[in-house]
């Protein structure tokens, strides 16, 4: 048995069709929801890469931080069971966490690059080359494993194409969104101009599409192997 885990930072749930969004294709993700057991009333440990890796790794709370460190829960059952373990990811904090040394091994995916503007295709994006490299990570890997990846770029670049910005543009009165690839950095006032945030959300609209898309084409060479059900 082979396990897969994809961790995605700032994937915001309201954007998601599995969770009620309505105006956002998330074909990929709805599927897997329909499939599986989604949840909405979780809270998570912290909002610390640190002590929410502390948490998931070992099954403590990261008050518990003394118990979690005297027993690695997840690890030592894997160890026990031969189970080789994998750790990938674009974002190198989370390789260098204090416990990312107790995976078998580490592999550092393509950081994103920041372009100028919006990718021509959806192929050359920063999604679709992180989960070409994870589709040739997995090829290396020996049974049984598994591979935890930790997708950090949705805080990095938004590069989807234009195309895919412009299909949530109601009208061609609406204004259209930028085709800069860099994250806006900005602190909203409290009563924030309705046309600047509609752009802002149409934007990251476009970069969940994106990232709906390069997931299915993930689950497309997974279910193409031999060793996936």
């Amino acid at each position: 048995m082979n396990a897969l885990v994809l961790a995605v930072d700032r994937l915001h749930l309201n954007y998601l069709g599995c969770f009620g969004n309505s105006w956002i294709c998330t074909p990929t993700l709805n599927r897997l929801a329909w499939q599986g057991v989604c949840w909405d009333q979780v809270v998570m440990e912290s909002t610390s890469l640190e002590h929410l890796y502390l948490s998931l790794w070992s099954g403590w709370h990261p008050w518990q931080r003394s118990l979690a460190e005297a027993q690695l829960w997840l690890l030592e059952q894997l160890a026990q069971h031969r189970v080789n373990t994998c750790l990938a990811s674009d974002e190198p904090w989370v390789l260098e966490h204090p416990w990312s040394s107790l995976w078998q091994r580490r592999v550092r995916l393509p950081e994103a690059q920041l372009p100028q503007e919006c990718a021509a295709w959806w192929e050359q994006t920063h999604l679709a080359q992180l989960m070409a490299a994870v589709v040739e990570l997995l090829e290396e890997l020996r049974e049984p494993y598994l591979l935890w990846v930790h997708v950090g770029s949705l805080a990095q670049v938004w590069d989807a194409p234009w195309e895919m910005r412009t299909q949530y543009v109601d009208s061609q009165e609406e204004a259209p969104p930028p085709r800069q690839a860099r994250v806006p950095g900005l602190l909203l006032p409290q009563e924030p101009d309705p046309d600047e945030l509609l752009g802002l959300r149409r934007w990251y609209a476009a970069q969940v599409t994106l990232w709906d898309q390069c997931l299915g084409g993930l689950l497309a060479a997974l279910e193409q192997r031999a060793d996936w059900p």
